[in-house]
């Protein structure tokens, strides 16, 4: 074997390794936010975007977690007081997520569409320190809210809640939103995500 091949072995295997970043986001009037763990390019990522010289244009920031696609998570940018980020396990290297291939993305989108799955979100308001859960919310309800908070076009968010009533919630107040698939989570991630009573766990 050749010594270049060696170092493109070695090369591939670094790649296919990252750090663990765990990440703490306080929101204005709460006493706590989400907490979420990011990879490496997803902390670069949202250190260039927050620190960038370029202001942002949109209000919402969603994040990548390794949960994907269990879990999705958008913050309202206007309403972080601080955000940490620290390094898990001292900064022992990870195993990367497989990362899709178009057609295996495409056959993903193409399942969950065609699934009749519900979404659990956890809504922060600031206009309060409680953080309000809802149960069986239609997946399309779940598409609708993410494409307004990332074209950034709406007043108001809404959706039907487990009880039938339409929610509508003012995006302005908003402090995060995070969105938990049923079609993949597991009774194990139920447990982690909320405990054993349904109360809501970070």
């Amino acid at each position: 074997m050749s010594k270049k091949h060696d170092k493109d072995a070695v090369r591939t295997a670094e790649a296919e390794m990252t750090a663990l970043h765990e990440v703490f986001i306080l929101l204005s009037r709460l006493e706590r936010g989400p907490v979420c763990y990011i990879d490496d390019a997803e902390w670069s990522r949202l250190v260039t975007a927050l620190e960038g010289q370029e202001p942002m244009r949109q209000a919402f920031l969603g994040l990548g977690f390794l949960e994907e696609p269990k879990r999705e998570c958008y913050i309202n940018l206007s309403h972080v007081v601080k955000i940490n980020i620290l390094d898990c396990l001292a900064g022992f290297p990870q195993k990367k997520r497989p990362k899709l291939t178009d057609a295996e993305l495409d056959k993903q989108i193409e399942e969950r569409e065609a699934s009749e799955d519900t979404i659990i979100l956890r809504v922060w308001m600031t206009t309060g320190k409680a953080v309000d859960l809802y149960h069986d919310i239609d997946y399309q309800d779940w598409v609708s809210i993410r494409r307004a908070l990332e074209e950034n076009d709406q007043q108001f968010i809404g959706f039907t809640d487990e009880d039938g009533e339409r929610v509508i919630l003012s995006v302005a107040h908003i402090g995060a939103i995070e969105a938990f698939d049923t079609h993949y989570l597991s009774d194990q991630d139920m447990d982690h995500f909320f405990g054993t009573n349904g109360d809501t766990t970070c």
